[in-house]
């Protein structure tokens, strides 16, 4: 009896896994193309404000609700294949060479190109060119420069959050949350260093629980921004949506695939309503934990579909998110507890004995968690 429920557990993990992959073709095959693209960077949110009556309405509860039932099948598909870091793909280990050194350079280019713009860290955040704005160009180039050489790199870490405060006094905490993955990006410079590993963090953050902390925080942090987009710029604010498709109609291309005869063509306002279903969904299950590295995969294709069909803002913009998502790939979702998890839901040998190597480590963690449970 134990034999045979052991073989039907393996083979419900193999026929998880085989179900999996197709999910995340079909995924990649629907996303509208404009789910991720930040319509506020390229139409004016002034004429287009949201519309708080819509928080307590349908479009949320339909939002939520799938996005909940998104993260309930992710998790049941962690579980059912027992191993929260699938897929895990050979050449992996092969990428962690300077994976938080491109996150900040990739962050620093975008800086720097805000700066020229007199803009505080995304396009449509303009500032006057007043003592004011002059400022926040010269703190966004120095974050650059110290992100991108090393020298000083934590202060510019620091310096970050502090523009994310500037945020918040300027233009709202929704805005504030949107940009939430600038603190991730802050958080994990500021606990490793710009120019190490995730796995190898400078003092006095060297402990290697740390580490996994880090990613965690940034995989939180990116997961609220995503949300909060979602949230802000398409479901409470179906006009705004509805001015981008007008600018650039293309993005809806149902009306494209209605033309072969198939009957799937939907109007604007439904499509900027499906889009922001998908939207909530990523964010939501990157909060989750649950299966980072497969979501990560199917993130990839969106946030890098719309690149050739916007102006430059589109690409630079993102640069970040792209670190962002390419650390996600590499190291999964992490863990606020400090454990890094190997494909059994069990501590990790190499983080096991990175943490024999620091016996003053803060703590050490008791009991690993069950296979298949989150790892935050």
């Amino acid at each position: 009896m134990a034999r045979f429920a052991v073989r039907l557990l393996i083979r419900l993990r193999r026929a998880a896994a085989l179900v999996a992959m197709p999910m995340t073709a079909f995924l990649l095959a629907v996303l509208p193309r404009t789910a991720f693209a930040h319509e506020k960077w390229f139409t004016d949110p002034v004429y287009h404000p949201t519309d708080w009556a819509l928080v307590f309405s349908g479009r949320t509860a339909v939002a939520l609700g799938g996005g909940l039932a998104a993260v309930a099948v992710a998790g049941l598909l962690q579980r059912l294949i027992g191993d929260p870091g699938w897929p895990r793909l050979p050449f992996l280990h092969r990428m962690a060479s300077g994976d938080v050194k491109l996150l900040a350079v990739q962050t620093a280019i975008a800086l720097i190109y805000m700066a020229v713009r007199l803009a505080l860290l995304v396009p449509q955040l303009t500032l006057a060119p007043s003592l004011l704005g002059f400022a926040v160009a010269a703190v966004e180039v120095a974050i650059a420069f110290s992100f991108i050489t090393g020298v000083l790199d934590r202060a510019g870490a620091v310096a970050l959050l502090l523009l994310g405060l500037l945020v918040l006094v300027l233009n709202g905490p929704l805005t504030l949350l949107a940009q939430a993955h600038y603190a991730g990006i802050a958080v994990a410079v500021l606990l490793v260093g710009s120019s190490r590993q995730i796995r190898a963090p400078r003092p006095p953050f060297d402990a290697p629980e740390w580490a996994a902390r880090g990613v965690a925080i940034l995989r939180v942090l990116t997961g609220v921004a995503i949300l909060s987009l979602a949230l802000g710029d398409k479901i409470w604010n179906p006009d705004l949506g509805r001015a981008f498709l007008e600018g650039y109609p293309h993005f809806n291309v149902t009306h494209a695939l209605a033309g072969t005869g198939l009957p799937i063509a939907l109007s604007d306002d439904v499509f900027v309503l499906a889009a922001g279903v998908i939207e909530t969904a990523a964010g939501l299950l990157l909060l989750s934990g649950f299966l980072t590295r497969a979501v990560i995969l199917v993130l990839l294709v969106p946030f890098n579909l719309t690149v050739p069909f916007l102006p430059a803002e589109e690409m630079i913009g993102h640069l970040p998110i792209f670190g962002i998502l390419y650390v996600l790939l590499i190291h999964g979702a992490g863990s606020l507890r400090g454990r890094a998890l190997d494909r059994h839901g069990h501590e990790d040998a190499e983080a096991a004995q990175d943490r024999a190597s620091h016996p003053s480590s803060s703590t050490v963690a008791s009991a690993a968690p069950a296979s298949g449970h989150r790892s935050v």
